[in-house]
């Protein structure tokens, strides 16, 4: 699994500010869409990681979420002990969670970032294939 600040700095390498996408001619807007490409191919990659890591950890910890919200059972007919358990296994349920979602928020933003990446890297490729198409 690939830490959030290897994915960083893979993310830092698409570097979309090196694409020129102003004022081009057919043949240099066709070079910067091939360019743009190969960058949105690997956000893809990168997206694709992310969401498999983070399924990972889903996975990981479902067991243990599972077993915090596993009830006794057979009722207790006394209502404290019942009530101490279910205490107990919410208790268990919350740490649990927040453990794993201390896992996935970095994750998570890394996530939100290449989604956004990629929208920019669509609105770029329509006006650079609009450019590529136009201009002679």
């Amino acid at each position: 699994m690939t830490t959030a600040a290897q994915y960083e700095h893979q993310i830092a390498g698409l570097n979309l500010q090196n694409i020129p996408l102003q004022g081009l001619n057919k043949s240099q807007a066709q070079e910067s869409l091939e360019k743009l490409l190969g960058l949105q191919q690997r956000a893809m990659e990168i997206e694709r990681a992310l969401k498999l890591d983070l399924h990972v950890i889903r996975a990981q910890y479902q067991p243990r979420i599972a077993a915090a919200t596993a009830g006794i059972t057979s009722r207790v007919n006394i209502s404290d002990k019942h009530r101490v358990g279910g205490k107990m296994r919410a208790e268990e349920l919350e740490k649990v969670t927040a453990e794993r979602d201390e896992k996935m928020a970095p994750l998570e933003r890394l996530e939100k970032q290449v989604e956004e990446i990629l929208a920019k890297i669509a609105v770029d490729r329509a006006d650079l294939e609009e450019q590529a198409g136009k201009t002679a």
